[in-house]
């Protein structure tokens, strides 16, 4: 496991990340380094509060994915995915400082390898594999090129990235797209913990300190031409319908009233789900976790990888196949 120690603002002094915060962070790192590309994990916790909880596994998702030895990977999945896209699919292409809008144009063998192609007015791109975590989804698709069909994009890394990455990671997360993982809560509440919470880590002459944003950096809080590590859908919004194209990595139910609804959804990803003891669906959404738990094979109960939860969190988790 992954060991940084973090701070929070207690009234004027930095003070070190309880350890139920830490846990939460933990989870995310847990959840989504474990190595089983065939299987998903499915984590429930019941919580006898909800606060904090899913920007801190969001929040440790980042962490584990930067820390891992899979960025190679993760390059190779982006670009499988891509190559399965219709042509003309429109797509956004991060390439010298710049944002540019271009459109899936096929695959073409070059040099022995096979590469993406990707068209915009006079211009034309082929990517790697190497390359693939550089082009990116749109939040909004076009059917046409506007007239600017590119943006310059300055976005440096803060000193508390560096600080909690090292230079170069933290270079890579202001500059590569990816939905590592994807919330579904309430909007106001999550906002409010991801770019209030003001957290820090310590350096050689006092702290570095930022905000949850800075590491999660949820797509609809972030300017339109920042790069992306999450996003959050408001539990009863069609976002939920899972329509995009593209996969996250690892899906946070804040609350069982968005695993009732949306549990049909999302099957390709891993699951973190965060039950409200006070939350009135409570029961309900616990008695839907327990109805899919009941059907896995026992072999799949045992998640050896898992870290052991505090006593005070009933903690239940199984793992089955990819959808």
């Amino acid at each position: 496991m992954i060991s940084i120690n973090l701070f929070y603002k207690s009234s004027t002094s930095w003070t070190l990340l309880p350890a139920w915060a830490r846990f939460f962070i933990d989870v995310g790192i847990a959840v989504v380094t474990h190595e089983n590309i065939s299987k998903r994990a499915l984590v429930g916790l019941a919580l006898p509060a909800r606060a904090y909880a899913a920007p801190l596994v969001a929040f440790g998702v980042t962490m584990g994915k930067f820390a891992s030895s899979s960025r190679d990977m993760e390059a190779a999945r982006r670009f499988q995915q891509l190559c399965e896209l219709k042509s003309n699919t429109p797509l956004l292409y991060r390439r010298n400082g710049k944002l540019i809008k271009v459109f899936f144009d096929g695959l073409e063998e070059m040099d022995g390898e096979m590469k993406l192609c990707l068209s915009t007015k006079g211009e034309r791109y082929w990517i790697t594999s190497r390359q693939a975590l550089q082009v990116e989804f749109p939040a909004k698709e076009f059917s046409m090129l506007p007239t600017r069909p590119s943006q310059r994009v300055r976005d440096r890394p803060s000193q508390f990235l560096v600080s909690l990455f090292g230079i170069q990671t933290a270079r890579a997360i202001v500059s590569q797209s990816s939905l590592d993982s994807l919330t579904i809560g309430s909007l106001y509440q999550l906002k409010e913990e991801i770019q209030d919470w003001p957290i820090a880590v310590r350096t050689e002459t006092g702290f570095a300190s930022g905000f949850l944003q800075e590491v999660t950096r949820v797509r609809r809080f972030s300017k339109r031409t920042q790069a992306y590590r999450s996003e959050i859908y408001h539990v009863y919004s069609k976002e939920c319908e899972n329509t995009g194209q593209e996969i996250p990595a690892v899906v946070i139910f804040d609350g069982g009233a968005g695993f009732s609804k949306w549990r049909d959804s999302w099957r390709q990803s891993d699951w973190v789900i965060l039950f409200d003891q006070t939350e009135t669906e409570f029961d309900v959404a616990v008695q839907a976790f327990n109805d899919e738990y009941i059907k896995s094979p026992v072999g799949d109960r045992e998640l050896s990888w898992f870290l052991a939860p505090p006593a005070y969190i009933p903690t239940s988790m199984y793992q089955e196949a990819r959808q």
